[in-house]
């Protein structure tokens, strides 16, 4: 009865967000500002494995039939961006199977006061994986995948000088998907301010951020706070103080607090005009930090932090920082650098997060045949639900199965990203790379998420591109179970794209694509190979 009043409730909440959207851009229409582009889309998509089954491959015709619109408004100190769209699959494997879609985007930001105050608000609605760990690549062809909408709005504030430089937000934050799992309400902020090059007498440096959520069973807060303040002396060595302070607190499964406090005395060595490096002792205050239980994370103690700024043109910086958080060592680091053809980013960053998508926890589901041929898994189902009829099918027993659950404690990401692009005059390549290791800090499970991405486009004439890529992930759940238990996924995409555009209003798209994913679950196996042509007709 409760799936059915949730199913009730998300139905009537698309539909009412929908018919908002709609009347917002009727009454808008009128307003000069506001430039609105009205659009359909038409896709079929073959796909020879449309179950993607690692044996009993069906081949399907799937048809995409999309009505969209976008409005765009700017007015003085007001922008908006709307982009609304319904999809309509159908399959021609399965004439009476058809599924229907909302996507959207939404943002809008108004200047409250010159000085820097301004007021936005953003939605989503996208469709995510229902459980990255069956199948991370989910889309609308293939099926098996969640509604999942997000909301925030709140106040900001950016003032840039020769004195201060500072930006500061404070949001409401409000996530919530249509399998319950990552729904969150709450308020997030961060603040960023630091001396200009006026500053003459006294620098700073401070940072911090805030993170307050809940759902419906538990809550849970995040904070920490980075402070440093210096004297400027007539030498390159200038002596500051250091605080930081982060703590937890809530009533997720947690079975401790985690916290910790220092305060600490350095000096800045300004070594040139664009290249400042920071060396620090800081002193733990034990009465305020948490003595860690588990095995994987340090106990808090005295350290020496260290950081390095360097710009030596605008195309140019360099961030790095070491310090100590309440589960040991911590890094930060970002690295932009820009040539005439050459753009190069890479950054890292660790972060505590809650209530998000990728709680993951092994079980046991049942396998049924039709018939018990030896390595003849075709007929098999697995985890059926009650309104499976299984009259004919025999019990073979149980398949390990990686299952998502809502997260209930902290977890800490910890991610490395990294791209480059050469723009030649008609030809670019492109290289990315990303790399994210999530820690439950209650049980210390570990979750490696690897991805790389290697592609060119090519600019046939003013009106036809080529691109091509291949995409390479690798998964890895619960790396901290025995190899019989952990799941390792690999997923293979080759994948090649014509996009011309035939007039001013119509483009064409068409596309290849092979896909293949292994996995140490062999139920998981699949080999899917996708030919596509999509028509976009905007008004």
């Amino acid at each position: 009865m409760a799936t059915i009043v949730t199913d009730t409730i998300i139905r009537l909440f698309n539909k009412l967000s929908v018919l908002a959207v709609c009347t917002v851009l009727t009454f808008s229409s009128y307003a000069e500002p506001w430039i609105i582009t009205p659009r359909v889309s038409v896709e079929e998509v073959v796909t020879d494995n449309v179950e993607l089954s690692p044996d009993d491959e069906t081949i399907s015709f799937v048809t995409l039939i999309s009505p969209g619109i976008n409005a765009q408004y700017v007015s003085g100190g007001a922008i908006a961006n709307v982009d609304y769209e319904f999809i309509q699959v159908l399959y021609s494997h399965d004439l009476g199977a058809r599924d229907n879609f909302n996507q959207m985007e939404a943002f809008g930001r108004i200047e409250l006061l010159p000085e820097g105050l301004a007021a936005f608000a953003s939605y989503s609605i996208d469709n995510v994986a229902e459980n990255s760990a069956r199948n991370a690549l989910a889309d609308l062809v293939a099926g098996n995948t969640v509604q999942f909408q997000r909301f925030r709005a709140g106040l900001e504030y950016s003032v840039t000088s020769s004195s201060v430089i500072t930006s500061a937000q404070l949001a409401y934050l409000y996530d919530t998907a249509q399998d319950a799992i990552g729904d969150r309400e709450g308020y997030s902020g961060f603040f960023n301010t630091q001396s200009g090059s006026a500053a003459r007498n006294v620098f700073w440096d401070a940072s911090g951020q805030i993170l307050d959520t809940s759902n419906n069973r538990r809550s849970g807060q995040y904070w920490n706070a980075d402070i440093v303040i210096g004297w400027i002396t007539p030498f390159k060595l200038n002596p500051f103080v250091r605080f930081y302070d982060e703590d937890t607190d809530g009533n997720l499964l947690d079975t401790q607090i985690q916290g910790t406090s220092s305060i600490g005395v350095g000096v800045r060595w300004k070594v040139t005009n664009s290249l400042d490096i920071d060396v620090a002792w800081n002193q733990v205050d034990e009465d305020s930090a948490e003595i860690p239980e588990q095995d994987f994370l340090d106990p808090p103690e005295d350290y020496v932090s260290g950081s390095i700024n360097w710009q030596p043109s605008a195309r140019t910086q360099l961030k790095a920082k070491y310090f100590q958080r309440f589960y040991g060592d911590a890094y930060q680091a970002s690295f932009r650098h820009r040539m005439r053809k050459l753009s190069t980013t890479l950054s890292y960053n660790e972060a505590v997060e809650l209530f998000d998508r990728y709680n993951f926890v092994d079980q046991e589901l049942e396998v049924w045949c039709l018939g018990l041929t030896p390595d003849d898994f075709s007929s098999c189902i697995v985890g059926p639900d009650e309104s499976f009829d299984l009259t004919g099918y025999t019990f073979v027993g149980f398949a390990s199965d990686v299952g998502l659950r809502q997260s209930e404690t902290y977890s800490l990401n910890k991610t490395l990203n990294f791209s480059t692009t050469l723009s030649l005059k008609r030809t670019s390549y492109r290289i990315g790379l990303r790399k994210t290791k999530r820690t439950e800090l209650e049980f210390g499970d570990d979750d490696n998420y690897n991805y790389i991405n290697i592609g060119a486009s090519r600019e046939i004439n003013r009106n036809v591109t080529l691109d091509a890529s291949f995409t390479f992930f690798k998964n890895e759940f619960d790396r901290d179970f025995d190899e019989a238990e952990e799941q390792i996924d690999h997923y293979r995409i080759w994948s090649a794209e014509w996009v011309e555009d035939l007039n001013s209003s119509l483009t064409m798209t068409i596309y290849g694509q092979h896909l293949n994913r292994s996995s140490n679950r062999f139920l998981l196996n699949y080999n899917e190979n996708r030919i596509g042509i999509k028509l976009v007709k905007e008004f």
